[in-house]
């Protein structure tokens, strides 16, 4: 025994002498109340839940139910609602048990309904390539059409510099630059270039045209790259011809230039299509022509899957920026070329992704942004538009024409031609000359 329990017991004794036990009984009590206040607290809050419980009505025990096996998508629910639950609630500790701890908060609530689309669909039907007949300009492509179903343009004469074109593979990228390519080829004041890393540019097709400035490179293998970076060399020397003859006749830009020179400089745009070799060599050239070409009378435009691990310097100097869906919303500020995206009305990673949905893009065009659906252009319609469009003038058969002419024999201007390669060479001029022996243009 303690001191305190001594005093208590002292005093009890001494009551009940001089007293009673009436006395003592209650002299200890208050004793024990000033000495052990906490435990006296303790012993008549349970007395009198004793009390009332004992106080209270019986009720009877619940019968038991079987329990019941939740369905398979309620369990899948509940599972993701919890692991969105413990992934997004901070759990705190503490060492000392006597310090309370926040309550967590309540789990989310569960729902069978998806969640409403974070794109603002529905856009309307695409409308085919065929239909955009009316351009702002001469040198305008055709983006597609917007949700207040109008149709927008892009004009490589005045408003687009050059252009970033981003999104996963079956987004649309390549049929958008199909449409670019058919309006641009049909001006004799454009000339292309097309550094393909696909090989879908890479057809007799499209290499008898006579909008090249240079026909398209790429391919497979070492091959391929070769070719790559044999039309990266060729654009850089034209840039640097550019420039020696602008500031030659003393003017600063290429419509300076035109406006006086006796043949004037076509507008050159550069399609580069999913390269992934030579990238070294290709942002070096990239970072030169989008700094200086404007002037040039040179455009870009970039198509890449994704708009991250690319040289900024370029990247950073892009006047219109162009993605489709996206793999997750961290490209899409760098897509965009835009720090903050939470005011954006609509983000790329948001959009559908193919195949579901293809041929939708956000645009950022300077300041502005806003969503298209590309305009519908399968093969059967690509084929047609490039039958429209005018072929590369064939030199040999203008060759073998004027000889034909001046000997007055097709034999004898083949055989002037073919020299001393008799055989093949020979008979493939006579084969090209016999076709078009009827026509007026073998004696233009």
């Amino acid at each position: 025994m303690n001191g305190r329990q001594i005093g208590i017991a002292f005093a009890f004794v001494l009551t009940l002498f001089e007293f009673g036990l009436p006395a003592a009984l209650i002299v200890a009590a208050l004793v024990v109340v000033v000495a052990y206040p906490e435990q006296t607290t303790d012993l008549v809050s349970n007395t009198y839940r004793l009390l009332t419980d004992l106080r209270r009505p019986a009720l009877p025990e619940p019968a038991e139910e079987p329990p019941t096996q939740p369905a398979n998508n309620e369990v899948r629910s509940l599972s993701q609602d919890f692991s969105v639950y413990i992934t997004e609630t901070a759990v705190t500790t503490s060492a000392d048990p006597g310090v309370a701890q926040p309550l967590p908060p309540p789990l989310p609530a569960r729902s069978r309904q998806p969640s409403p689309p974070s794109y603002p669909l529905p856009l309307p039907l695409p409308l085919p390539f065929a239909d955009f007949v009316a351009p702002p300009s001469p040198l305008a492509v055709p983006l597609g059409t917007d949700q207040q179903d109008r149709q927008r343009w892009l004009d490589f004469g005045a408003a687009a510099l050059h252009i970033g074109l981003y999104g996963i593979s079956g987004c649309g990228k390549d049929t958008l630059l199909r449409c670019w390519f058919l309006k641009l080829a049909n001006n004799n004041q454009v000339k292309l270039a097309v550094l393909d890393g696909k090989g879908d540019w890479l057809t007799p097709s499209l290499a008898a045209l006579d909008c090249w400035f240079l026909p398209p490179a790429g391919g497979y293998g070492s091959e391929g790259t070769t070719a790559i970076l044999s039309a990266i060399k060729k654009i850089d020397d034209e840039a640097r011809r550019r420039f020696e003859l602008i500031r030659a006749a003393d003017c600063t830009t290429f419509e300076q230039y035109n406006r006086i020179a006796p043949e004037r400089l076509p507008l050159l745009v550069v399609m580069i299509s999913d390269v992934v070799d030579a990238l070294e060599q290709l942002d070096t050239l990239l970072v030169a022509l989008v700094s200086k070409a404007r002037a040039l009378g040179i455009r870009v435009v970039v198509s890449v899957q994704t708009p991250t691990g690319r040289d900024m310097r370029w990247r950073a100097n892009l006047s219109t920026t162009i993605a489709g869906a996206l793999v997750d919303a961290s490209q899409d500020g760098p897509a965009l070329g835009i720090r903050d995206t939470s005011k954006l009305p609509v983000k790329p990673s948001a959009l559908p992704p193919p195949p579901s949905e293809r041929g939708l893009f956000v645009v950022r065009h300077n300041a502005d942004v806003f969503v298209v659906r590309s305009p519908l252009l399968d093969e059967q319609m690509f084929r047609q538009e490039l039958e429209k469009l005018p072929k590369r003038a064939d030199e040999e058969l203008s060759a073998l024409a004027a000889l034909t002419a001046a000997t007055g024999s097709l034999k004898d201007a083949a055989a002037i031609l073919a020299g001393a390669n008799r055989g093949k060479r020979y008979n493939d001029l006579l084969r090209k000359g016999a076709l078009l022996c009827n026509s007026e243009k073998l004696y233009e």
